[in-house]
């Protein structure tokens, strides 16, 4: 259950992100909110106490790459829904996964906005980083790397 919500929720964020260059904060509240709640109904107090653990590292992680202006708010915030989902080493897996799917999402912008306009493409210059959260989050649950 905990899984479903948490893909839904990152399904909307990304689709929002791609459509709108942002992330609503009422569904993120809504990801802050039921993830622990889920975590506690479905593994009693030490999954609630693993949810906040994992809640605490995103907020520690990607808090300064917000105040740097490295992600937006936002995408710290669905990071922080991550964290609170699936606690703090799922998170890290989820964290190094989006990272590098950013990357890779990045790279390939930056090809079609060189090559795209030969053809007739043209797209906005900023990477949104909800379709990167969203893949990497799956491929930490899948996949994890700790």
């Amino acid at each position: 259950m905990t899984l479903l919500l948490l893909g839904a929720v990152l399904l909307i964020a990304a689709g929002w992100d791609i459509a709108q260059r942002r992330i609503p904060n009422p569904l993120v509240l809504c990801g802050l909110l039921l993830g622990p709640a889920l975590a506690a109904y479905e593994g009693g107090s030490q999954a609630l106490l693993y949810s906040l653990g994992g809640f605490a590292l995103a907020t520690a992680l990607c808090f300064p790459q917000w105040a740097l202006k490295w992600i937006g708010g936002g995408d710290a915030k669905l990071f922080m829904v991550v964290g609170a989902t699936l606690g703090p080493l799922p998170f890290l897996s989820a964290l190094v996964y989006a990272l590098a799917a950013n990357g890779l999402l990045a790279g390939a912008m930056v090809l079609v906005r060189r090559f795209g306009p030969l053809v007739g493409l043209h797209i906005r210059p900023q990477v949104p980083m909800a379709v990167s959260i969203a893949p990497g989050t799956a491929l930490a649950v899948a996949y994890p790397l700790f």
